[in-house]
Formats: structure tokens, C-alpha cells, sequence
């Protein structure tokens, strides 16, 4: 490790020393706020729709105080472009959680990450996801029923 370096606080964990220069890049996501609106489009043969989007803002907090300010991802997006990218992120995630398994399996290093409170977070993603894709069944049924009229 580096002379220089920078201590972080994992919530309620023991502080960890870094070097300056992976806390300089280190940055946490605190919020985000996902807000729906929509807008007209049209489809070929000039039929009206209405296209579902999703205003995604994202809040980056810095943890070092000598690194970049803090920031808000902004970004508008189609709504299943959210479903894709949830989706993609957890296969991501899961894969690293392999890669970190296979890292540490023969036990030589101890990890820095809350692993009880990060199984709560994932466990509120499935039961979220799950809800979605039900109330999306529901909107499937709707516009359904209004391609009808």
C-alpha cells in the first residue's frame, strides 16, 4: 500500500486504509430517484403510441474530500431500457460475486464488505423485481384491451 493514504468508514464496520490514489476514484452511490413520464411516438404505418420513459437520476458522492465533487447521473431513458439494464446489472453482479468467491475460497484474506446487509439489498431487488414484472403483466393486459378499441 502506498505512504499516502486515505481512511473510509463502511458503515458501522472498521475503518480501512487505502491508497490515495483508489480513493481519489472511490465514490459511492448514495440515491436515486427514478420518476416515469412519457411522450408521443409513432410506429411505421404512422400509428400513434405512447412511449413509457423513465427520468433516472443517479447521486454520486465522492469518498475522498480532494476528489471530484459530487455529481447526479441524469439520465432519460425508454422504460424497459430499466428492466435491461436491473437485468444486466445483477448478472454482472453475480458474476463478480463468483469471481470474488473463487478469489478468497482457499481462505487466506479476510473480506471488507457487509455481507449481511448487501443479501437484505439484493433480497429487496428480487421482491421488487418480481412486483414489477407482475404490474407489467397488468399493463400488458391493458394495452390489450385498448388495441382493441
Amino acid at each position: 500500500m502506498a505512504k499516502k493514504s486515505q481512511e473510509i468508514d463502511q458503515e458501522n464496520e472498521t475503518q480501512l486504509s487505502i491508497s490515495r490514489s483508489t480513493a481519489m476514484r472511490l465514490s459511492i452511490a448514495g440515491d436515486s430517484d427514478l420518476s416515469i413520464t412519457a411522450c408521443f411516438a409513432r410506429r411505421k404505418g404512422d400509428e400513434a403510441v405512447l412511449l413509457p420513459l423513465a427520468e433516472w437520476s443517479l447521486n454520486i458522492t465522492p469518498i475522498n474530500e480532494g476528489g471530484p465533487a459530487s455529481n447526479a447521473l441524469l439520465l432519460t431513458l425508454p422504460l424497459d431500457n430499466i428492466a435491461f439494464l436491473l437485468a444486466d446489472l445483477s448478472g454482472e453482479f453475480k458474476e463478480e460475486t463468483q469471481n470474488l468467491i473463487s478469489l478468497l475460497q482457499n481462505g487466506s484474506m479476510p473480506h471488507a464488505i457487509s455481507i449481511d446487509q448487501t443479501i437484505q439489498w439484493l433480497e429487496q431487488t428480487a421482491a421488487n423485481a418480481q412486483e414489477a414484472a407482475q404490474l407489467l403483466s397488468e399493463l400488458n393486459q391493458i394495452n390489450e384491451t385498448a388495441g382493441e378499441h
